[in-house]
């Protein structure tokens, strides 16, 4: 692992420059929103998609359950049936 590092072609002084325009690009929203506000904004579309993943999970399983039922319908009849005689 003995490599040689590649000569920077940038200068400390173009580093810097770079990173401040890319800290004071990041700052500014379209929408007017702070860093906070998207931030409170992100949290909340995360637990959105959380429950709805959730809901939509409880929702597939209920109707599985049903149609399970349904088609085990004549068994349980007639195990039913079987227990009466």
């Amino acid at each position: 692992m003995n490599e040689e590092r590649r000569k920077r072609l940038l200068s400390d002084d173009d580093i810097a420059a770079i990173s401040d325009a890319v800290a004071q690009k990041h700052l500014i929203c379209s929408l007017g929103f702070s860093s906070e506000d998207a931030a409170l904004i992100k949290n909340h579309l995360t637990l959105y998609k959380k429950a709805r993943n959730v809901i939509g999970t409880v929702i597939l399983t209920a109707l599985g359950l049903v149609l399970v039922g349904i088609f085990t319908k004549g068994f349980w009849v007639s195990l039913i049936e079987g227990i009466k005689k």
